[in-house]
């Protein structure tokens, strides 16, 4: 060991211990301190998201008459949701278990299970579309699943892409009630036909002739 080292072996020395500060422990506190700033901003989003008043949401459909026709329309919305949130209806499943009609209410629930492919966001906004919907409906059960590890997508970049969707199994719960027993609903007459009032005037009386005539007759 040399007792006299040299000049240029001791300048070297803090010179090295500089460069690896400098190409290590440098970048680290820069990336520590961009981590700090997102945190923050992050923070004030959260602060801002949960002063902000919720969403007023319109005056929907509480029920819809249980007509055969009923669970055919149903599922012609929940199409056009899904659609307009670029999400894909692959299942559907109208038998799902768990709803019991009570004779004693009004309102019955029926329900649906279907199979959604879509991004994470496609899913996210069907969702929020489902709330914001005419008719009310709640998602009572869901379950998603990542696209698996291995697909590669052999058909090309588009089915690549439609490979790692995600898949959603959600169970949606609307409400029906029974339809009027007898005479027209509310619903006849808003597809520009004719009043409650001037169908009842047309409506025959005992001798057969229409009950507007027949009250002008006898008075």
């Amino acid at each position: 060991m040399l007792k006299n080292p040299s000049p240029v072996l001791a300048a070297a020395i803090p010179l090295a211990a500089l460069a690896l500060t400098m190409g290590v422990v440098y970048p680290t506190w820069k990336h520590l301190n961009a981590t700090r700033g997102t945190i923050a901003r992050q923070r004030a989003d959260l602060a801002t998201l949960r002063s902000a008043p919720e969403p007023q949401r319109e005056q929907g459909v509480p029920a819809a008459d249980d007509t055969p026709d009923e669970p055919a329309r149903f599922m012609g919305d929940l199409r056009l949701l899904a659609a307009a949130s670029g999400c894909e209806i692959v299942g559907i499943n109208t038998t799902a278990a768990g709803v019991i009609d009570k004779p004693e209410e009004v309102v019955h629930p029926r329900r649906v299970t279907v199979e959604v492919k879509g991004t994470y966001q496609n899913l996210r906004s069907l969702l929020a579309r489902l709330t914001q919907a005419p008719r009310t409906s709640v998602v009572t059960d869901l379950k998603v699943d990542s696209p698996p590890a291995n697909a590669t997508g052999a058909a090309g970049p588009a089915a690549a892409a439609a490979d790692r969707r995600l898949t959603a199994m959600m169970t949606i719960e609307r409400f029906v009630t029974p339809p009027a027993a007898a005479g027209p609903t509310s619903r006849d007459f808003t597809d520009g036909a004719i009043s409650p009032q001037r169908a009842a005037q047309r409506a025959p009386d005992a001798e057969g002739m229409p009950r507007r005539l027949s009250s002008a007759r006898n008075g």
